[in-house]
């Protein structure tokens, strides 16, 4: 047993603490360490990096609890924000931001429209987020429209069709010229060429996506020459290792989605120890991969800087 501190009552900067528990436990020395600071986000967050974690999703509703009826949702009928939400949202957001990590924050989840009273707030919604965030001056945030768009968890039709996402990444790209837009699709890996081209990365999930597909799903996104993330995928332990790896080596980020666990109630989340093999194998091998969401972060770090150089809107 080891304790690295801190040893006075003076303020510190709790990463660094953070860092060297997460350090002790990758080279070996320790099988697991406690972190505290004072909402436990920041330690987390740093430790989380450890295992080769570069970015995670948060979404401004969430339709999937596990049960039916549940309302979660940043959203006002005419698509107007509410604070209290947003506010949650900053501070992971900062958190990230201090600890080089990348948010893919989510407008709307499937179940959740609803709250919209029709497609004109769905529009104001889109535009308000992009505001919010180019408020915010982070360059660690991109935007997921829809998660999963074409769901039949939607109702209002821009959510469910190629053409309205890509009038929705075109809004939030006018609205916000130095934010990152993308939007998700389904499970099966790919996307309609014309949200591919509207959108400044690709982003796929590859929940129903045969290991054998997975790289030719890759492939056949390549001839936008845009990064590719997936960020949603649901495979059992045997398989999301494969899954990962497979990723990495065609050239695309790879996220592990454990919704019986982390989405579902009672919503418990501690990171890496939720599936440790997964995580600790990619800090074996995506270290290429993770190359995306730092790409992701500094493409909005250059053109945040532009505009307040004054070369863009």
């Amino acid at each position: 047993m080891g304790d690295v501190g801190c040893h006075s009552t003076e303020s510190v900067r709790y990463p660094y603490y953070a860092a060297k528990v997460a350090e002790a436990i990758v080279r070996g020395e320790a099988n697991r360490g406690i972190l505290i600071c004072s909402t436990g986000i920041g330690m987390s967050i740093v430790a989380k990096k450890y295992p080769g974690i570069r970015a995670f999703t948060l979404n401004l509703q969430g339709g999937a609890p596990g049960y039916e009826g549940a309302l979660n949702s940043a959203f006002e009928a005419d698509g107007s924000l509410r604070q209290p939400y947003l506010d949650r949202v900053r501070r992971v957001i900062e958190a990230c931001d201090r600890n080089g990590v990348v948010v893919i924050l989510g407008c709307f989840y499937q179940r959740q429209d609803q709250v919209l009273r029709d497609e004109a707030a769905v529009r104001a919604g889109v535009m308000n987020v992009a505001l919010w965030l180019t408020g915010l001056s982070h360059g660690n945030v991109v935007l997921e429209i829809t998660n999963e768009f074409g769901h039949k968890g939607f109702d209002h039709p821009i959510l469910r069709t190629a053409a309205g996402q890509a009038e929705l990444i075109r809004l939030a790209k006018a609205a916000a010229p130095a934010l990152l837009v993308s939007t998700s699709g389904t499970g099966g890996g790919s996307l309609a060429d014309d949200v591919a081209q509207a959108a400044d990365f690709l982003l796929v999930h590859f929940n129903n996506t045969r290991l054998d597909d997975i790289q030719a799903r890759i492939a056949s996104l390549k001839r936008f020459r845009k990064p590719i993330v997936c960020n949603e995928d649901e495979k059992l332990p045997a398989e999301n290792l494969l899954a990962a790896e497979l990723s990495a080596a065609a050239g695309a980020s790879w996220g592990l989605m454990l919704p019986d666990l982390n989405q579902r109630f009672p919503f418990e989340f501690q990171g890496a120890p939720d599936a440790p093999e997964a995580h600790h194998k990619q800090r074996d091998f995506l270290f290429p991969a993770t190359r995306v969401a730092r790409r992701l972060a500094e493409a909005g770090q250059r053109r945040r800087y532009s505009r307040d150089r004054g070369h863009g809107s």
